[in-house]
């Protein structure tokens, strides 16, 4: 197939050309001549006017220049800030550029610009250039140049490459409770009882965003520990410990207390059994049935009615006692049989924790791990062999002593089988610390049963039992058909109290009115080496016993006398009645 003949351009027309790269309007012709070009690849001005759009109308000899339009390469570097200004990504975008250069062509009376292209790759991204683009964003902290250098090494991906600093809330300082108040006030504490401890306030740390815009905190508060009566704060306020046996007390704002003594209006089936580490005092009576032990003095106030009462100090009834069981200052002869193994206990516990505590060290220095409660058996195994025997001992004289005792000797088995055992059953830390501090109020109260007596004051007493260690003090009637133990002897201080039926055996003096019984019912009174009786009247039936001696009145008498010489002889001296 034969080509179509070439269409012949009028020779009187205006033509255009390339060449050279550059375009041209040949001389001569007239008319115009059509120019047209890709938008945005070259700018043309006419008779120099730049031409809008992408085509233009040329005369002749016109004035006409085209510069094609390159585009440089080159490397953009987004900076993104969180809505929360906490984080800054980069991602850096590398755009090739464009060389272009015209296409020669033929002259023409119509002519479309053609052009050549060349790609041309950017440089590598620079960290400065990254860093010129972060700061005009605003980052200006938490920048991590590591993280930049990555975001450079990929481009494309985006990089989180600054970080704030989150703000970090402090703590206000507040009370450590050590005991449950609520439980502790109905039972007491100890004296020397850890009650409170300040926890300090924690500042907060302000935090930053990534534009360096500070993040505040609240501030704290601290703590503080008002130390009221019955307490005492170390020296660097950071623990309030009780300084009395007593119920414990605290506040919203700190104030802690200890009071002493714990006040009931009556002790009753709605009240219940009452245990409590102080004294306590009743206004009311004591409901039949009720045991009531203070760890320091009793007062009653009311009448007391079958009931079951214990004090470690000084115990006082104002009403009528009948058919109870009364103990001031707790069994006396039982605490002296156990006094010489319980008092040295606290001290060889302390010494087998400290040497324990160097055992689990030094096997720790060699690798070795021992356990606490091993550690313990080991010591007391090797070393002090003599703490458990003595612990077994104990139990036996306080089980041999009677029902009373029943909750001492419970508590020393508890000792004796966790101490022997205590590899066995992981004794712990705080385990073993129970038990010391058990060890010591039983210590506390063997030495004060032993060494200081407890005085018991009664008005009128029928059909119970009673012990002292201090003087039995009669301040109404006295006491009847009753049996006494009185270490430290009995003093009327009523006139017309009377000792009737019963038994009394004491360690002192012995003062009242009357002893004996009018109706001929059996009373005793045993005196210890050193003590005496003195009384206005013995009836007949009275028998008075001492160390190898009895004396029986077969009649009554007065103004009544019995001691014992320096040669332990009993001296009676009376009057007819």
């Amino acid at each position: 197939m034969s080509e179509a003949p070439a269409t012949e351009v009028p020779s009187d027309l205006v033509r255009l050309a390339v060449v050279d790269g550059s375009v041209r309007v040949l001389p001569g012709g007239s008319g115009t001549a059509e120019f047209s070009w890709t938008a945005n690849v070259a700018r043309v001005t006419l008779f120099g006017e730049a031409v809008e759009g992408a085509s233009c109308r040329v005369p002749a000899n016109a004035n006409l220049h085209v510069d094609v339009r390159n585009e440089a390469p080159r490397n953009r570097y987004l900076v993104t800030i969180s809505r929360d200004r906490m984080e800054a990504t980069l991602r850096v975008l590398p755009e090739p550029g464009i060389n272009r250069t015209l296409v020669d062509a033929p002259a023409t009376h119509n002519l479309r610009l053609h052009v050549r292209e060349e790609r041309i790759e950017p440089d590598a991204p620079t960290m400065a250039a990254a860093n010129a683009e972060l700061q005009n964003a605003g980052v200006a902290y938490g920048l991590d140049p590591e993280r930049v250098q990555a975001a450079l090494d990929a481009p494309g991906e985006e990089v989180v490459v600054a970080v704030g600093l989150d703000p970090i809330e402090g703590r206000n300082g507040y009370l450590d409770q050590l005991v449950d108040f609520q439980v502790m006030r109905k039972v007491g504490v100890l004296a020397d009882t850890p009650l409170l401890r300040r926890v300090r306030k924690r500042d907060g740390v302000a935090g930053r965003d990534v534009t360096d815009r500070e993040l505040a905190v609240p501030i704290v508060k601290d703590a503080r520990i008002r130390a009221g009566a019955g307490v005492t704060v170390d020296d660097q306020g950071i623990m309030a410990i009780a300084t009395v046996d007593g119920a414990p007390y605290v506040d919203n704002d700190g104030n802690v207390e200890v009071r002493h003594e714990l006040v009931l209006e009556v002790v009753d089936t709605v009240c219940g059994d009452v245990e409590f580490n102080g004294s306590i005092r009743v206004e009311g009576d004591v409901g039949e049935g009720r045991r009531i032990i203070a760890r320091d003095q009793l007062f009653i106030e009311g009448n007391v009615d079958r009931a079951h009462l214990e004090s470690g100090g000084s115990m006082t009834v104002q009403g009528s006692i009948m058919s109870s069981v009364l103990r001031a200052g707790g069994e006396r002869a039982v605490a002296a049989t156990i006094a010489d193994r319980v008092l040295e206990l606290p001290r060889a516990l302390g010494v087998v924790a400290a040497q324990a505590r160097q055992m689990r060290d030094s096997g720790a220095s060699r690798g070795t791990d021992v356990s606490h409660g091993l550690s313990i058996q080991l010591v007391l195994e090797r070393i002090h062999r003599g703490v458990l025997p003595n612990i077994g001992s104990m139990l036996e004289d306080l089980r041999e002593a009677g029902p009373a005792h029943a909750p001492a000797a419970e508590r020393v088995a508890r000792w004796h089988r966790m101490l022997a055992t205590s590899a066995n059953i992981g004794l712990t830390i705080e385990q073993y610390q129970e038990i010391v501090v058990e060890v010591g109020a039983l210590a506390a109260d063997v030495q004060r049963a032993t060494e200081e007596p407890a005085d018991l004051v009664v008005s009128y007493m029928q059909a119970s039992e009673a012990e002292a260690t201090g003087t039995v003090t009669l301040t109404g009637k006295g006491i009847f058909n009753s049996r006494i133990v009185a270490w430290g002897g009995m003093e009327a201080d009523h006139y017309e109290a009377v000792f009737r039926g019963g038994s009394i055996l004491s360690h002192g003096r012995v003062h009242v009115r009357e002893v004996g019984s009018p109706a001929g019912a059996k009373t005793a009174v045993q005196l210890a080496q050193g003590a005496k009786l003195e009384a206005d009247r013995a009836y007949a039936g009275t028998v008075v016993s001492g160390p190898g001696y009895t004396h029986r009145f077969v009649a009554d008498r007065s103004c009544v006398r019995i001691d014992f010489d320096s040669g332990g002889s009993m001296n009676v001296e009376s009057l007819a009645a």
